[in-house]
């Protein structure tokens, strides 16, 4: 049994995020964890060094705009759909003025977290869209899987693989928290260069994935001709599976369009693993 958190955001109900642990849940039991957070409001200025100066503003709870009514019913809604489909849950509504800080230390005893895709686009008042969901990703101690409300449950999954030790770190992590999912049909792709003609340490990767994966094929894309980006948006029942390294590399994270966009589009859950 694994231990999940799920991340309600105030007037948003986590429907699809929950969802992916009922089904979850069906396959092999899970304890739920709800962390019910309050509305935020993001500054420009100042002490950014909090967030170690990977350029997302500070913020604080708004606290005048939180009617403790709405919290309460969002908390009865996730236990009473906890109970109706028998699933172990807590509930942690107890979080102080820093809430990332909270749900910081929250993640640190946790195997994954999940976070509604479109809950966390339209929590914050930030001028950059997924300035919140960026730091929770730099600030989470396990993975974090973002789905969205509407979603097929994973029938394919596919590593986004590069080379990086961010990417093999990845993909270990998505064996190590899901090894439910690891019979599905996986797909290990890399989009290479055109002078390029082996996927980087292809052996190795082999060895790796074959150790977890049954159905498993790896895939090359050439990027001038048919990019990653292109092919993953053809995919039904695919979850992506993605990895950056530090602060430095989860900025290119969001740099690199498809992902960002897959995110944006709530098109499917997409699963990313950080050092």
């Amino acid at each position: 049994m694994k231990k999940i958190l799920i991340a309600v955001a105030e007037d948003q109900l986590p429907e699809g995020a929950f969802e992916f642990i009922r089904q979850l849940n069906e396959i092999n039991p899970v304890l739920v964890t709800g962390v019910f957070l309050r509305k935020v409001t993001y500054y420009t200025e100042p002490a950014l060094s909090y967030y170690g100066g990977m350029g997302v503003p500070p913020y604080s709870p708004e606290k005048e705009t939180v009617v403790p009514e709405e919290i309460n019913q969002q908390i009865k809604w996730f236990e009473s759909s906890c109970q109706k489909n028998n699933i172990e849950y807590r509930v942690h509504n107890d979080t102080d003025d820093l809430i990332i800080h909270e749900l910081e230390k929250e993640t640190r005893f946790a195997d994954l977290l999940i976070v509604s895709a479109e809950a966390f686009y339209n929590l914050s008042e930030a001028t950059e869209p997924e300035g919140y969901l960026k730091a929770i990703l730099h600030l989470a101690e396990c993975p974090v899987l973002i789905v969205p409300k509407k979603f097929q449950f994973p029938e394919n999954i596919i590593f986004a693989y590069d080379g990086s030790r961010s990417s093999v770190f990845a993909i270990k992590q998505f064996a190590y928290v899901l090894p439910e999912l690891c019979k599905k049909e996986i797909v290990v792709a890399y989009e290479g260069k055109e002078n390029q003609e082996n996927i980087p340490d292809e052996i190795l990767i082999h060895e790796l994935t074959a150790r977890h994966f049954d159905a498993l094929s790896f895939l090359k894309l050439d990027k001038d001709n048919f990019s990653l980006s292109s092919w993953i948006r053809e995919r039904k029942g695919a979850m992506l599976v993605t990895g950056s390294y530090s602060r430095s590399g989860l900025s290119e994270l969001f740099k690199k369009s498809f992902v960002a966009e897959i995110i944006r589009q709530h098109k499917f859950p997409v699963f990313i693993a950080h050092e």
